[in-house]
């Protein structure tokens, strides 16, 4: 099923299911794995819906990157580094447009709600 000894599947049978390709990347900087985000994501062997994102070390009022073909959700930190010039954690995810799949903000407890959390509804109409 995965080839790559990092990873282990549970499945049993993967031909039972619609496929809906999902990532989670430890990009330890987004701005400076930009290009390498860019290439997992439209990789046609990995056949891509969404890519979570973690530790993006995107500034607060920081807006996300931009990639062609697809959107980005995040939520970045609200504490920075006494001398304000270095961004830490946040978190994010890429979702492939046209691609079947809708996310939108979960509304949660407070107490679930923290600057290193985020919670989101996923409606799979049709993975394409």
């Amino acid at each position: 099923l995965i080839e790559d000894p990092n990873f282990y599947c549970v499945l049993e049978d993967e031909s039972q299911y619609d496929t809906c390709g999902i990532g989670c990347w430890n990009v330890r900087g987004l701005r400076t794995h930009l290009d390498e985000v860019h290439q997992t994501l439209v990789s046609s062997r990995l056949r891509l819906h969404l890519l979570g994102v973690v530790e993006t070390h995107l500034k607060e009022r920081d807006l996300g990157p931009r990639v062609p073909g697809w959107d980005f959700i995040g939520k970045n930190r609200s504490s920075e580094d006494s001398d304000g010039r270095r961004a830490r954690g946040g978190i994010g995810l890429f979702v492939r447009r046209n691609s079947g799949i809708q996310v939108k903000p979960a509304v949660v407890p407070e107490e679930y709600n923290t600057q290193d959390t985020m919670w989101l509804n996923v409606s799979v109409t049709d993975p394409k």
